[in-house]
């Protein structure tokens, strides 16, 4: 089965980058190709995105393209240390284009590869109404259609917000009829469980 996977610069540096999770990850991805599976990665900026577009904000007046392309170099920074460190076993990269976030390249990735699934590595269990941390009412969503998504977040993308779904990236796998699923990259044994076709933590959008 092939999958793409949006591996969110957030829990690639949570704040300074995440070594022991990383070897963690590599090696549960490692043990799926050799199952079999066939994976890209595309790799999100993090707090390392977030801390350049924030010390541009003060030294300057910016575009919002601006911000764009320094937060692209970010995740091509995180893609080239992912590529390095699994030693080119996987095909990973960054951002692309301004206008858009890494999602978007996880979808444009799995239509040119023939991939069904986004799996989107965040630090969220579910997709929620609200911020569940900042809102104790906020509804938890397990299952989702792509026009319900867009209905609640919204269609319009900004540089350095912080979507479970890139809006821009959700109009576009709705067109290619591409699932994601939404999950906490942290907890790889719930990843193992998707890749084994059992039960797993997340919401489903498609």
């Amino acid at each position: 089965m092939t999958y793409v996977i949006s591996l969110g610069g957030s829990i690639i540096v949570p704040d300074e980058i995440d070594v022991v999770f990383l070897r963690r990850f590599i090696r549960r991805i490692s043990s799926e190709i050799r199952r079999g599976h066939r994976l890209f990665i595309v790799t999100g900026g993090g707090a390392t995105c977030r801390k350049y577009q924030s010390a541009l904000k003060e030294i300057s007046k910016s575009t919002s393209e601006n911000l764009d392309w320094l937060g692209i170099e970010t995740t091509k920074l995180n893609a080239h240390l992912m590529r390095l460190a699994f030693g080119n076993k996987v095909n990973i990269s960054g951002g692309d284009k301004p206008g858009r976030s890494t999602d978007y390249e996880a979808v444009r990735m799995a239509k040119r590869h023939g991939a069904k699934t986004v799996i989107n590595l965040s630090n969220i269990d579910y997709v929620y109404s609200a911020d569940p941390k900042k809102n104790k009412s906020a509804k938890k969503f397990e299952q989702l259609t792509w026009t319900q998504y867009l209905k609640q977040f919204g269609r319009k993308w900004k540089p350095g917000a912080n979507y479970p779904f890139d809006p821009v990236a959700a109009a576009l796998a709705k067109k290619y009829k591409i699932t994601a699923v939404i999950m906490n990259g942290r907890k790889l044994e719930n990843l193992k469980n998707l890749f084994a076709n059992k039960p797993f933590r997340g919401t489903i959008i498609k």
